[in-house]
């Protein structure tokens, strides 16, 4: 399989962690190929319901869709029916996952983009 490199940094570590990615290529998750970009999020207690978890995942969506990445994936804690809600509201897909754990990816292709009202 190859894999497209549609993005390259001028910052260092950057491009090195984005080299390590692609040198990495498809990992052993069924589901690699289709959503290669994984999500991790942790918001401090006070913020969730407050819409930072929503704007800070659909500005991901934005660059990841403006590289080319075709989708993202994440595993998370089946205890977590919160964030599992929260995540099929951003609709995200629950995916086949090994041992107990849940995993949800997404299409980036099949987004529409957000349109940005002016307010001026």
């Amino acid at each position: 399989m190859t894999i497209l490199r549609p993005y390259r940094s001028e910052d260092r570590e950057e491009e090195r962690i984005t080299e390590l990615a692609y040198v990495r290529g498809v990992g052993p998750e069924p589901y690699a190929a289709e959503y290669p970009a994984h999500l991790h999020i942790d918001l401090l207690p006070e913020a969730p319901g407050q819409g930072a978890g929503r704007r800070l995942i659909q500005t991901l969506f934005t660059e990841l869709r403006r590289r080319g990445v075709p989708g993202l994936h994440l595993g998370m804690d089946p205890a977590n029916t919160s964030a599992a809600a929260f995540y099929e509201r951003l609709g995200m897909q629950r995916l086949p996952g090994a041992d107990g754990s849940l995993v949800y990816g997404i299409r980036l292709a099949a987004l529409v983009p957000t349109r940005i009202r002016s307010t001026g």
